[in-house]
Protein backbone atom coordinates (compact mmCIF):
# COMPACT_ATOMS: atom_id res chain seq x y z
CA UNK A 1 0.00 0.00 0.00
CA UNK A 2 1.28 3.45 -0.89
CA UNK A 3 2.08 5.77 1.98
CA UNK A 4 1.02 9.35 1.25
CA UNK A 5 3.67 12.05 1.36
CA UNK A 6 3.47 14.58 4.19
CA UNK A 7 4.34 18.24 3.71
CA UNK A 8 7.30 17.73 6.07
CA UNK A 9 8.62 14.86 3.92
CA UNK A 10 8.28 16.96 0.76
CA UNK A 11 10.14 19.83 2.43
CA UNK A 12 12.84 17.38 3.54
CA UNK A 13 13.02 15.93 0.01
CA UNK A 14 13.50 19.43 -1.42
CA UNK A 15 16.22 20.31 1.11
CA UNK A 16 18.13 17.04 0.72
CA UNK A 17 18.02 17.37 -3.07
CA UNK A 18 19.20 20.99 -2.79
CA UNK A 19 22.07 19.75 -0.57
CA UNK A 20 23.11 17.42 -3.42
CA UNK A 21 22.20 14.12 -1.77
CA UNK A 22 21.66 11.03 -3.90
CA UNK A 23 18.20 9.46 -4.27
CA UNK A 24 19.41 6.40 -2.36
CA UNK A 25 20.54 8.53 0.61
CA UNK A 26 17.32 10.58 0.53
CA UNK A 27 15.31 7.35 0.48
CA UNK A 28 17.14 6.04 3.54
CA UNK A 29 16.50 9.30 5.38
CA UNK A 30 12.80 9.34 4.49
CA UNK A 31 12.36 5.55 4.80
CA UNK A 32 11.26 5.25 1.18
CA UNK A 33 12.64 3.43 -1.83
CA UNK A 34 14.97 5.06 -4.33
CA UNK A 35 12.42 4.67 -7.17
CA UNK A 36 9.74 6.33 -5.02
CA UNK A 37 12.07 9.25 -4.32
CA UNK A 38 12.88 9.66 -8.02
CA UNK A 39 9.20 9.51 -9.02
CA UNK A 40 8.16 12.10 -6.43
CA UNK A 41 11.07 14.37 -7.36
CA UNK A 42 10.11 14.17 -11.03
CA UNK A 43 6.48 14.89 -10.16
CA UNK A 44 7.53 17.98 -8.19
CA UNK A 45 10.16 19.11 -10.69
CA UNK A 46 13.01 18.57 -8.23
CA UNK A 47 16.48 17.75 -9.60
CA UNK A 48 18.04 14.74 -7.85
CA UNK A 49 21.72 13.95 -8.24
CA UNK A 50 22.02 10.52 -9.86
CA UNK A 51 25.75 9.96 -9.62
CA UNK A 52 27.87 9.46 -6.56
CA UNK A 53 30.67 11.37 -8.25
CA UNK A 54 30.58 14.98 -7.20
CA UNK A 55 30.98 17.72 -9.69
CA UNK A 56 34.64 18.53 -9.76
CA UNK A 57 35.47 22.20 -9.21
CA UNK A 58 37.25 23.63 -12.28
CA UNK A 59 40.42 24.26 -10.25
CA UNK A 60 40.77 20.52 -9.48
CA UNK A 61 42.29 18.57 -12.40
CA UNK A 62 40.70 15.44 -13.81
CA UNK A 63 42.67 12.20 -13.93
CA UNK A 64 43.66 12.86 -17.56
CA UNK A 65 44.77 16.38 -16.69
CA UNK A 66 46.77 15.18 -13.67
CA UNK A 67 48.56 12.43 -15.56
CA UNK A 68 49.33 14.83 -18.42
CA UNK A 69 50.80 17.46 -16.09
CA UNK A 70 52.92 14.82 -14.35
CA UNK A 71 54.10 13.35 -17.66
CA UNK A 72 55.11 16.77 -18.98
CA UNK A 73 56.86 17.64 -15.73
CA UNK A 74 58.85 14.39 -15.91
CA UNK A 75 59.54 14.82 -19.66
CA UNK A 76 57.64 11.62 -20.48
CA UNK A 77 55.30 11.03 -23.43
CA UNK A 78 51.70 12.08 -23.10
CA UNK A 79 49.41 9.42 -21.59
CA UNK A 80 47.32 7.32 -23.99
CA UNK A 81 44.10 9.07 -24.94
CA UNK A 82 45.27 12.61 -24.20
CA UNK A 83 44.48 14.74 -27.20
CA UNK A 84 44.22 18.29 -28.38
CA UNK A 85 41.11 19.05 -26.28
CA UNK A 86 42.89 18.06 -23.04
CA UNK A 87 45.95 20.12 -23.97
CA UNK A 88 43.82 23.15 -24.87
CA UNK A 89 41.97 22.89 -21.56
CA UNK A 90 45.24 22.71 -19.64
CA UNK A 91 46.59 25.66 -21.62
CA UNK A 92 43.46 27.74 -20.84
CA UNK A 93 43.87 26.99 -17.13
CA UNK A 94 47.56 27.99 -17.37
CA UNK A 95 48.57 24.53 -16.11
CA UNK A 96 50.85 23.94 -19.11
CA UNK A 97 52.71 26.10 -21.60
CA UNK A 98 54.54 25.65 -24.89
CA UNK A 99 58.20 26.64 -24.77
CA UNK A 100 60.52 26.20 -27.78
CA UNK A 101 58.00 23.81 -29.34
CA UNK A 102 57.81 21.61 -26.22
CA UNK A 103 54.87 21.31 -23.81
CA UNK A 104 55.85 21.97 -20.18
CA UNK A 105 53.99 21.89 -16.87
CA UNK A 106 53.77 25.29 -15.18
CA UNK A 107 54.13 25.94 -11.44
CA UNK A 108 50.37 26.59 -11.42
CA UNK A 109 49.82 23.15 -12.96
CA UNK A 110 52.07 21.50 -10.41
CA UNK A 111 50.09 23.21 -7.64
CA UNK A 112 46.84 22.02 -9.23
CA UNK A 113 47.79 18.34 -9.05
CA UNK A 114 48.19 18.68 -5.29
CA UNK A 115 44.53 19.69 -4.84
CA UNK A 116 42.25 17.14 -3.22
CA UNK A 117 39.75 15.29 -5.40
CA UNK A 118 36.20 15.63 -3.95
CA UNK A 119 35.06 12.51 -2.14
CA UNK A 120 31.92 10.56 -2.96
CA UNK A 121 28.87 10.67 -0.68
Amino acid sequence: MLRPWTTDEIAQLRQLAKDGKLAKRIGATLHRGEATILRKAEELGIEIRRSSIRMRPPNVPTHAERTTIIALHQSRPLPFGVGQATLEGLLQKHWITMSSGVWQATPTGLDAILRKIPLQD
